[in-house]
């Protein structure tokens, strides 16, 4: 654990961040014992936490009006990092630092997850127009800070996809090994992670299309789903419900954030009317 890092988080979640630091290393502690050949680069012999990326939630997390968890597919380009600590400098840095190859703004993923986390922290009140007119670089700078928004997330897969296209082109079977590697069947890491975010509200990015073999899904989200049909079904999202901790919470399934869709029409309009008309904050 980062010392230095670790004293940008607020004394009442320094526990937390330990925990979550702890089920980081006990997970890559499984995955070292696993050998693997190097997909990209010809007979190198790797262990599986070579390819780990520890996630969790920023700094101010669990002092927003409602904790939200985005998770994504799969880490990319980052192997053997720590997600939270890197993208959080890229957040506050974006004047000078890029995500890839792009900033902030040109980043569909990352503005997307900042206009979301904007209008849901303001109880999906606020128009498009008006979060947009903020710019994502303008939230970000102050991302993660006590007069800033923040938010969790984390990776579905968190092997990195190091492939020389992997911002374009997820690695299904990389995916699928880091489940098989993780032998969740013994111990269900993916929700110990869950409880200890403890989210009120949680965002996937369409990880049931992303190529992940039907059984580690069900092993991942086993006993979470709330029985029922979905509450609110679109072409661009939908809603169901988990139970985590003794607690009923709204989970939104939308597009992955890179897909090629209107920022307004496929993710933001849908997400605050589900805020506004389908939810029951308490």
């Amino acid at each position: 654990m980062n010392e230095a890092f670790f004293e940008k988080f607020p004394a009442e979640e320094h526990e937390k961040r330990r925990k979550i630091c702890v089920l980081m290393e006990e997970w890559a502690n499984v995955l070292s014992h696993v050998e693997k050949k190097d997909p990209y680069e010809e007979g190198v012999v790797r262990t599986g936490a070579d390819f780990f990326v520890d996630d969790g939630f920023y700094p101010h997390y669990t002092k927003q009006t409602h904790k939200i968890l985005f998770i994504g597919r799969e880490a990319v380009s980052i192997w053997n990092h720590d997600y939270i600590e890197l993208l959080l400098d890229a957040y506050n840095n974006n004047a000078t630092k890029k995500i890839g190859e792009h900033s902030i703004g040109q980043s569909p993923m990352h503005r997307r997850m900042m206009y979301l986390a904007y209008g849901i922290l303001h109880d999906g009140k606020l128009p498009y127009h008006e979060v947009r007119n903020l710019k994502a670089s303008k939230i970000a700078a102050d991302f993660g800070t006590e007069k800033g928004i923040s938010f969790a997330f984390m990776n579905f897969s968190k092997y990195s996809n190091e492939g020389p296209d992997a911002n374009k082109h997820r690695d299904a079977g990389l995916m699928n090994a880091f489940f098989a590697d993780s032998k969740l069947e013994k111990r269900n890491f993916f929700q110990e992670e869950l409880a200890i975010l403890d989210p009120d509200i949680i965002i996937t990015m369409n990880l049931w299309e992303t190529g992940v073999e039907p059984q580690y899904l069900e092993i991942a989200f086993d006993k979470l789903f709330v029985p029922g049909p979905c509450e609110y079904k679109t072409d661009d999202a939908n809603l169901c419900f988990f139970k985590i901790n003794g607690k009923i919470i709204p989970r939104i399934d939308l597009f992955h954030f890179t897909a090629r869709k209107s920022d307004k029409i496929s993710y933001y309009d849908p997400v605050m009317d589900i805020v506004q008309n389908h939810l029951k904050w308490k």
